[in-house]
């Protein structure tokens, strides 16, 4: 009965650890999907700023360099996006068979717990690496 609470309380260590890292992983998309859209607003204010002086505009490149701009800052931020995104879906893969991903905990963080925690597990279980 104590191992079954154990094996409970030591799943529910790692499904504890593995949702906060995913959380801090929202969390770290969110802060950058915000900066994205602060800039993504300045380029936009530029572009009204551009657009009221149309005879202006027409007779020069910035209309065709704040499009760019906007197009950059957008790609961007659907690469970065796309590239959080993956990682968050790798880490959920990785989890399903007990693996941990690179993204969830460096090696280095995962060698600092296992050492911190090495008196909490048992001998004969094999570390899901």
């Amino acid at each position: 009965m104590q191992q079954i609470d154990k094996d409970l309380n030591s799943n529910l260590k790692q499904t504890i650890y593995i949702s906060k890292s995913a959380i801090t992983n929202f969390n770290a998309s969110m802060n950058e999907l915000y900066k994205n859209q602060i800039l993504l607003n300045d380029v936009i204010d530029k572009l009204s700023l551009s657009v009221k002086n149309v005879s202006e505009v027409i007779n020069s490149v910035k209309l065709q360099t704040n499009m760019d701009e906007i197009l950059s800052v957008l790609q961007a931020s659907l690469l970065t996006l796309s590239f959080k995104i993956e990682d968050i879906l790798s880490s959920v893969l990785f989890s399903k068979s007990n693996t941990i991903h690179p993204s969830i905990i460096t090696p280095k963080q995962l060698y600092v717990d296992l050492v911190s925690n090495i008196k909490d597990v048992s001998r004969l279980k094999d570390f899901p690496v």
